[in-house]
């Protein structure tokens, strides 16, 4: 058995004085010497007083990061949706995607003693537990396709079920009829944000968790809550059809990605990036013009374009340098490349997610599909190369 997953794992560390992150209960199963070894996920939350904990459990406990399930979904959906009605330029701007991305470490040190050295701590990236869907809740799919919960085939007026669902459904409530004239452009507006959303998930610090059937774009017809149905409203379409193979094809390339660079994987929580001597543990930020972020674009609103460094493990041979730029502006967007004391050389394009599948990037100089920018150069987000 590789571990456990706690269910409203709070009722687990409470009592008469509320929740304990040393509960003798929590404690035993952390100092048991078959427990300590596996692995221990708790849903940090109940229904009770204080009953949202996360990041307060002790280690080892990994802990589901709702953190970053409501701002990833934020940046991607609702803030998107937002500025399209309202035309407005932003509401939540870069920053908390900016947290979650780097591990969250806002919410994993609490209890960490003063004094410690920068990016160590008393628990690691993994203890969070990444996700943007779960069993409950909004698929993937849904999330780009609903704005309001269908759970009237539950039998309880549909009134079950979260109305915080932050999604976005790209300009029509639900499945358009074939014949309808703005079918493909807002299907193709779903599927490119899914596969943001994925990328924005198997690319972050933590530990991701990726629901069954959200590799393939599998619905639920709008049901957030549909733990009681046993049917074709909850199951996974298997079917080969085209769109779940490209949507798969997006999901296999994030994971070999992530499994190719050991710094998406890295073991302590990042520290400020040095130009002059880089290494996995650090990580920067850029504007769009190539240039650091400052401080008065981070508390910017109207800003939707975040760059990413993560540099490479000093001294493998053949490491590789990550730049992940990520753009939640509805135009194409030109994005300039940070330029020295900063990596330098040609760049890779080694995934875009305005295309389809990772097939539909032209071939590079050696076969393999790579697009090549030169160093300051400029990639166009939100298009094909």
């Amino acid at each position: 058995m590789d571990g456990f997953r706690f269910d409203l794992a709070t009722t687990l560390g409470r009592d008469d004085r509320g929740f304990r992150a040393d509960h003798p209960l929590l404690r035993a199963i952390v100092t048991d010497p078959v427990l300590r070894d596996v692995k221990l996920i708790a849903e940090p939350w109940d229904v009770g007083t204080g009953g949202w904990q996360t990041g307060n459990f002790p280690a080892p406990f990994a802990e589901w990061n709702d953190a970053f399930r409501d701002d990833v979904r934020a940046f991607w959906l609702a803030d998107r949706a937002a500025r399209e009605r309202t035309g407005e330029p932003g509401i939540g701007g870069v920053r908390d995607l900016a947290t979650r991305l780097a591990g969250s470490s806002d919410m994993f040190t609490r209890q960490d003693p003063p004094g410690l050295p920068e990016g160590r701590s008393l628990r690691s990236p993994w203890a969070s537990i990444n996700y943007v869907t779960a069993h409950d809740g909004f698929t993937l799919r849904d999330l780009t396709a609903y704005e309001s919960k269908h759970n009237e085939a539950n039998g309880e007026d549909n009134r079950d079920g979260t109305s915080d669902n932050r999604s976005f459904h790209h300009g029509h409530e639900g499945e358009l009829p074939p014949g309808d004239p703005r079918r493909e452009e807002i299907e193709a507006a779903r599927r490119r944000t899914a596969r943001s959303v994925l990328a924005t998930l198997l690319l972050a610090s933590g530990t991701p968790m990726l629901t069954a059937g959200d590799e393939r774009g599998r619905t639920q017809h709008g049901n957030n809550n549909a733990y009681c149905q046993d049917n074709e409203i909850s199951w996974v379409d298997w079917r080969r059809t085209a769109a779940a193979e490209r949507l798969r094809a997006t999901v296999v390339r994030l994971l070999q990605l992530r499994g190719e660079h050991p710094q998406l994987r890295a073991p302590h929580f990042l520290r400020p990036a040095d130009p002059e001597q880089l290494d996995a543990g650090q990580i920067a930020w850029f504007d769009e013009t190539g240039a650091p972020m400052a401080h008065e674009e981070w508390m910017d609103p109207a800003r939707h374009v975040l760059v990413m460094l993560r540099p490479a493990v000093h001294g493998r041979e053949g490491a590789e340098h990550l730049l992940v730029i990520l753009s939640g502006a509805a135009e194409p967007t030109e994005v300039r490349l940070p330029e020295a004391p900063w990596p330098q050389g040609a760049a890779k394009v080694l995934l875009d997610t305005a295309l389809e599948s990772p097939e539909d990037l032209p071939p590079g100089p050696v076969g393999d599909r790579t697009v090549t920018v030169a160093p300051g150069g400029v990639v166009v987000l939100g298009i094909a190369p």
